[in-house]
């Protein structure tokens, strides 16, 4: 008798690599796809995920990776030939926000007494405020957004400006009475600010 004719087997499942430069974007993006792989069945699954510490375009161009989420703020130079933006994420709120301590009444950069800290993390955030509001320190020296909310709620600064993306990665939203927003007129926020690419 012939032998009996063996079922075919299911296509290989592709593994997805993601990268991102810190890592509350790489777990944003990575829930992102989980979520589109369950809702359209599509016959890959996520990994774990790198945390690139040096040029995400040197992670593509070694095979590391397969797709790197990038903050548009952040975006770099997108003229390498083998290089292509895939898709932009649905933008979030772009405004800049004043963050003060729950014992700051006045929400305000104009509000803020003289001498006031104000940290910031950004050059074009302290070029604007500097500008605008000479009354004010401004420090604008570079460290991890989380730090600077737990340093400015422990007294080391009156208040820092954040982008309103980042605030939401953290659970804090306008409803907050220690959140103001600013609008464009007050500080202008950076190219892109809000989005994400997906190269």
């Amino acid at each position: 008798a012939a032998p009996a004719a063996k079922a075919p087997s299911a296509p290989a499942q592709l593994v997805l690599r993601l990268g991102a430069m810190d890592a509350d974007l790489l777990a944003y993006v990575r829930e992102l796809f989980e979520d589109l792989q369950k809702v359209h069945h599509a016959r890959f699954r996520v990994g774990v995920g790198s945390l690139l510490k040096a040029s995400p375009y040197d992670a593509i161009r070694r095979g590391d990776v397969d797709v790197v989420a990038v903050r548009m703020s952040d975006m770099l130079d997108l003229s390498v030939d083998w290089l292509a933006l895939a898709a932009v994420i649905s933008r979030e709120d772009p405004r800049e926000a004043l963050v003060t301590s729950a014992a700051t009444v006045q929400t305000t950069l104009a509000g803020l007494p003289e001498g006031a800290t104000v940290y910031t993390g950004s050059r074009l955030r302290t070029l604007q405020i500097k500008a605008r509001h000479p009354h004010l320190q401004v420090d604008s020296g570079l460290t991890d957004f989380q730090k600077r909310l737990r340093l400015q709620g422990e007294g080391d600064f009156e208040a820092c400006v954040a982008s309103m993306a980042e605030l939401s990665s953290v659970g804090l939203d306008e409803a907050d009475s220690r959140v103001c927003p600013l609008e464009a007129d007050e500080v202008m926020p950076c190219f892109g600010q809000g989005s994400v690419g997906l190269v």
